[in-house]
């Protein structure tokens, strides 16, 4: 059986990933699409947001 989620996929190559982050950026951009599944609520936050912290 095969269940799809309904989320907003990004990609690392994405307009709103900074360039020189697009080579590692899978791990991270895949976590914020999945807190931005998880926790619908919260404020929505780009890429570079997410990964500003690191």
């Amino acid at each position: 059986m095969r269940i799809q989620l309904p989320v907003n996929g990004q990609s690392q190559h994405s307009d709103n990933v900074r360039e020189q982050w697009r080579n590692s950026a899978c791990g991270p951009t895949t976590a914020a699409v999945m807190l931005d599944y998880l926790l619908p609520d919260e404020k929505t936050k780009s890429i570079k947001k997410h990964q500003s912290a690191l």
